[in-house]
């Protein structure tokens, strides 16, 4: 799940990564991850039609890609009008990869993002005992625990989530963006435990990480 790191530079860049791929689809045409990262590119711009567009035509690359189903659904899940369609699309990554503990935390997150906490909680568990080692997983069940209103775990788990190192394989995708995300969920869980100051703290961090990021600048405490 390396996309992110070529699809998270700038806004203005992603054109030209559109048009990078372009030339390499017009040397190879049934090259899938092309189309993945041609699809990416687009979503960044929110041209989500385009984006699921493209991701279809990766599938039509290679439609028993677990990994492609799964990059299917997170185009979806950015996009108002498809976001349900988002979950039927991981379940059936799942089907083709059901030992894949990134694939079990990435469900986790599409459930999160429909408000079903519980079953997304099921999900994350069971990728996280798949591959214990994915930090994004711990951000992503931190996030659910908060929803839950178990804030002491919640903390637990998104600060195993913060330790993260640049260079490590499975996370190349956690970008500044993800701690911003993952202090700002923290910040959540302290102020629920009626911590302001720890809260306060937190969303220091958050804006530190993401300055930019919707998450801090929407936050209240």
């Amino acid at each position: 799940p390396a996309y992110r790191d070529l699809t998270t530079p700038s806004a203005e860049e992603f054109p030209e990564l559109v048009a990078a791929a372009d030339r390499v689809l017009k040397l190879d045409a049934r090259c899938a991850w092309a189309h993945v990262f041609r699809a990416f590119s687009l979503r960044s711009l929110m041209r989500y039609e385009e984006a699921v567009r493209d991701i279809d035509r990766a599938l039509s690359c290679e439609p028993r890609s677990a990994a492609l189903w799964a990059m299917r659904s997170r185009v979806k899940l950015t996009s108002s009008v498809e976001a349900y369609d988002g979950v039927s699309d991981m379940r059936h990554a799942l089907r083709l990869a059901p030992s894949w503990g990134w694939l079990w935390c990435w469900l986790g997150e599409a459930l999160r993002h429909q408000g079903r906490f519980r079953l997304a909680l099921r999900a994350l568990d069971r990728g996280i005992s798949l591959d214990p080692r994915y930090k994004r997983g711990y951000a992503w069940r931190g996030g659910v625990l908060v929803a839950l209103g178990r804030y002491e775990d919640a903390i637990s788990d998104l600060d195993r989530s913060l330790l993260w190192d640049p260079i490590y394989h499975h996370d190349f995708e956690y970008t500044a963006d993800q701690k911003s995300w993952a202090y700002n969920q923290k910040m959540l869980a302290r102020r629920g435990l009626g911590d302001v100051r720890g809260a306060l703290r937190e969303l220091l961090h958050a804006h530190a990480d993401g300055p930019e990021s919707s998450n801090a600048r929407d936050s209240h405490v």
